[in-house]
């Protein structure tokens, strides 16, 4: 029965596929906009019926990846082609497959720190290489850091630790956007101070409180 599940599911997207390409040739050949319906059935119709219904996730997360990251490029390529702004999305897309595989580690604070390293690492070197003109990575850097630092400081019960790490990133953040967009007018003091009830707050509720 799952077997003539998969054949009707692989001759139906066949079929439909062939019919979008024809339609699409006979009425707007300059303009492929079959790509996205035919993007649409290779995801949700035709890999989804081939290995969901085996069980097949992890394998499923990688062909969904592939997918996703070539109907990408193939739309940059159609679009714009000079610039590759689908590397922006490349590498995340394929840490979903990555995180399948790597099952209960995910949760662990040395996957969260490799995980966070290698995507600040790859989004450096793809600011540099593909649009130097703004080093827009400190953004992603700054977003990052997020992801090791909370789980550590939280599966070690250091709220206030945490705080004090917090708005130390913070202030570095907003210091260095200030320099980079707006060096002749000092605006980083506003979140910074902010910032620093943080620490304040998360010590009144914690240590004041125990001492009482």
């Amino acid at each position: 029965m799952r077997k003539k599940r998969i054949v009707f599911s692989l001759v139906g997207a066949f079929i439909t596929i062939i019919f979008l390409l024809m339609t699409n040739y006979l009425t707007t050949p300059t303009y492929f906009w079959s790509i996205n319906p035919i993007y649409a059935i290779l995801l949700y119709w035709l890999i989804t019926a081939y290995f969901i219904s085996g069980g097949r996730y992890k394998i499923f997360s990688i062909a969904a990846a592939l997918i996703s990251i070539a109907y990408l490029a193939t739309i940059n390529y159609m679009a714009s082609p000079i610039h590759p702004w689908f590397l922006y999305a490349a590498f995340p897309i394929l840490w979903w497959p990555i995180t399948q595989y790597a099952g209960k580690r995910v949760k662990t604070f040395s996957f969260s720190l490799m995980s966070s390293c290698s995507l600040i690492a790859y989004y450096i070197v793809l600011n540099y290489f593909v649009s130097p003109a703004y080093p827009w990575s400190l953004y992603t850097t700054f977003a990052l850091l997020w992801w090791p630092i909370i789980l550590y400081f939280s599966k070690n019960k250091k709220p206030f630790t945490l705080s004090i790490v917090g708005m130390v990133l913070i202030t570095i953040f907003f210091i260095a956007t200030n320099i980079i967009n707006s060096p002749n007018v000092i605006w980083a003091v506003y979140p910074i101070f902010l910032a620093l009830w943080w620490p304040l707050m998360t010590y009144y509720f914690t240590y004041s409180k125990v001492n009482r």
